[in-house]
């Protein structure tokens, strides 16, 4: 009797021993809400992991995912330019990373200790890289601001090519990871200086057209947005506008009051005009009579050599692209200016 009623129970249930228990087993709900062991062991994992310390920082090639060849040739399609492949790999190598690999290999005995390096740095592209970018933004420049004295030009040309301009474009184009070098991370020198190996590599493997594109793009765009005469210091703008005009033959200028408001008060403010011959050459506010005086100066010569806020903006884009720059042109010195061998429309 005992058999047959077992034997029904099995042919009811499932025949899987495991189901068979889980369907008789008693269930223990567990109630909903936070685990007490749970903030326990966080607060070990957190103690463990500030004894441990930070991680230290590696390079994006000790991870499993790298492939520098893909790595390079995705760098030349986002820039849009054609390079060889080794002439790409060559403009990201420093020479540190050159002198290491080829003391090992010597180590090895793989490489002779008088033999020949195989391997190539950046030291001559990034001179040619460094030649082509200077003389391109002087030209560009000198072609907006064709009266702008050439002290003014230097100044605009080594803001643009500093170290930290360069560094953040490079930066900003994924130059970082794919440098070889000994440093991790890679200096702001090192990262300019590969950039500056990117350009000598356009120049080598697809032309001076092409590097000069480059430049405009993501060098010379950089003085979107700035003040061209906060970038050249002048310190004695009423000094240089005398000089100015003594050398093209103009009266002194002159100094008036237009209007003033609030005088004697911390509100002051105070009109000046500059006047030459009677013709008003700048004017501005100030909160003294001498700020507003060296504003008004000051607002002359952006008039004098075309530097003014409402002047239309640079030509970049497709505009830029057909701009005639004559890089060989060099724009008059103030010695030029006030000793009067260049004429200057005041």
């Amino acid at each position: 009797m005992a058999a047959s009623v077992g034997r029904k129970a099995f042919s009811v249930f499932p025949t899987n021993l495991i189901k068979f228990y889980d369907y008789f087993a008693i269930r223990t709900i567990v109630p909903k809400g936070p685990k007490r062991w749970k903030f326990a062991v966080a607060k070990q994992l957190y103690k463990k992991r500030e004894q441990a310390g930070p991680e230290r920082e590696r390079h994006r090639s000790e991870w499993v995912n790298w492939n520098y060849d893909a790595e390079l040739f995705a760098f030349g399609q986002r820039l849009e330019e054609r390079f060889k492949e080794e002439t790409l790999r060559a403009a990201f190598t420093e020479k540190s990373f050159v002198e290491r690999e080829t003391e090992q290999l010597r180590s090895l005995g793989v490489v002779k200790e008088d033999g020949p390096v195989s391997q190539q740095h950046n030291g001559e592209l990034a001179e040619q890289g460094r030649h082509v970018a200077s003389r391109y933004v002087k030209g560009f420049l000198r072609y907006h601001y064709p009266a702008l004295p050439e002290e003014a030009i230097t100044a605009l040309h080594d803001h643009l090519l500093s170290e930290a301009v360069l560094h953040h474009v490079a930066s900003n184009l994924g130059l970082r990871d794919l440098i070889r070098c000994n440093e991790l991370p890679a200096s702001e020198e090192t990262l300019v200086h590969a950039f500056l190996a990117v350009i000598g590599a356009l120049v080598k493997d697809t032309g001076e057209k092409s590097a000069h594109v480059f430049v405009q793009d993501f060098v010379l765009t950089k003085l979107i947005g700035k003040e061209i005469n906060e970038l050249w210091t002048v310190r004695d703008p009423m000094g240089l506008l005398t000089k100015l005009l003594r050398g093209q033959g103009k009266e002194a200028p002159e100094a008036r009051l237009l209007r003033q408001t609030g005088s004697g008060t911390v509100m002051a403010v105070f009109h000046i005009g500059v006047y030459s011959a009677k013709r008003l050459l700048g004017q501005a506010p100030g909160e003294t009579l001498l700020i507003a005086e060296e504003m008004a100066a000051r607002d002359a010569l952006r008039r004098v050599f075309g530097t003014q806020e409402w002047r239309p903006p640079m030509q970049f884009g497709a505009k830029g692209r057909h701009v005639p720059i004559d890089l060989d042109k060099v724009n008059p010195t103030i010695e030029d200016y006030t000793s009067g061998r260049y004429r200057i429309s005041i």
